[in-house]
This record gives C-alpha cells, sequence and structure tokens, in this order.
C-alpha cells in the first residue's frame, strides 16, 4: 500500500512517525530479511504501539511493501522519438532501483517470495511502471517503429528479467550500452505473440 493511500480512521496522521516507522522498516528488512519483520519490535524502536502502525497499515505485508516503495523511483516517461531509446532508458530507471544498496539487499528481495507482499507491489509500483512501459511500447507501434503484433508483455518482461538477473545472480549492473543493444535487439526483431 503506497504511503500516500494510508488508512485514515480516527484523528489524523503524524508524518512523522509514518516517516520514522517506514525508515525502521526498511532497516528491519535489511537486517533480517521479510521472514524476521516483526511489528513488535518496530513499535518498540520508534516508541509507539503495535496500533499506530496498524492504524497505516493492515498487515506486516502492507508495511514491507510501502517500506519498499518509499525506496523506489517510478521515474520520468521517457520519450525521444525512438521507441528503441525509450525503451532502454526505460529500463535503465528501473536499473537504477535494482541497483541500489539497499534494493539490492537480499533482505528485501526476499520479501517478494511472500505471496502478500509480492501482490501489493504488483498493484502499486510495478504496475505503474508496467504501465508506463506498454504506454512507451504501443507509442513504437503507432510510430511505425514496432511490429503490430509484437508481444509487449514479453518485452518488457525481458528486459527487467536482464536487469533482475544480472543484479541479483551476477552482482554486475548492467551499463547503458548494455539496455539500448538489448533494447535495439527486441525492437528490430520482437518477439511476436
Amino acid at each position: 500500500m503506497p504511503t500516500d493511500q494510508l488508512r485514515q480512521t480516527g484523528r489524523p496522521l503524524d508524518n512523522d512517525l509514518t516517516e520514522r516507522i517506514l525508515r525502521e522498516t526498511l532497516e528491519s528488512l535489511l537486517a533480517g530479511g521479510y521472514v524476521n519483520l516483526k511489528i513488535e519490535r518496530i513499535a518498540s524502536a520508534v516508541e509507539c504501539g503495535k496500533t499506530a502502525i496498524y492504524r497505516r497499515w493492515p498487515t506486516r505485508a502492507a508495511l514491507a511493501a510501502a517500506a519498499i516503495e518509499r525506496e523506489m523511483a517510478v521515474g520520468a516517461m521517457p520519450d525521444s522519438g525512438e521507441v528503441a531509446e525509450d525503451l532502454a532508458q526505460h529500463a535503465l530507471q528501473n536499473s537504477g532501483n535494482y541497483g541500489s544498496s539497499t534494493i539490492r539487499n537480499h533482505g528485501i528481495w526476499g520479501s517478494l517470495v511472500d505471496p502478500e507482499v509480492r501482490a501489493l507491489l504488483k498493484d502499486g509500483y510495478i504496475h505503474v511502471r508496467r504501465q508506463r512501459g506498454l504506454e512507451l511500447l504501443e507509442r513504437g507501434v503507432s510510430r511505425g517503429q514496432l511490429a503490430p503484433d509484437a508481444d509487449l508483455d514479453l518485452i518488457l518482461d525481458l528486459m527487467a528479467g536482464m536487469t533482475m538477473y544480472r543484479n541479483l545472480v551476477r552482482d554486475e549492473p548492467l551499463l547503458p550500452q548494455h539496455y539500448r543493444a538489448a533494447a535495439a535487439a527486441l525492437v528490430s526483431s520482437p518477439p511476436r505473440i
């Protein structure tokens, strides 16, 4: 649940407390992963009651998703006039998120294994990023730069998968020229529906 969609019941929420809770949650995820995230420990660390946390986020998963989303930048919508360059720029924005030392931490990535956290991120940050990716690819189709029967979903999955694999498995960030080469290949010879 993004921070701007916090649950609101009763008196107005204390924004400073909300920020402290999110910071402490992120630190807890970095230190011990989602499996060790305890609401009681977060409440104690920021000196609030558990109810203050549950007023903002209904579940531990919602709290974890909000802390992770807080660290992820959606980025600007690229429009260079060339779909391959726009796709590369879109992927570079994603790489900036996944390549950061905070998000690259395996405790954070372990959160995605939890179905509830994954669903919340998929409905929030990931949905926004994917919609932007689809929009720029559809713009490329309308400009005649990408085949009308190109599998746009698969193109986005391939670019995102490349980023995740290089950052998480190989522990090597991708360079802009890697994204440009991959985007150019996918645009010139796209997978088809």
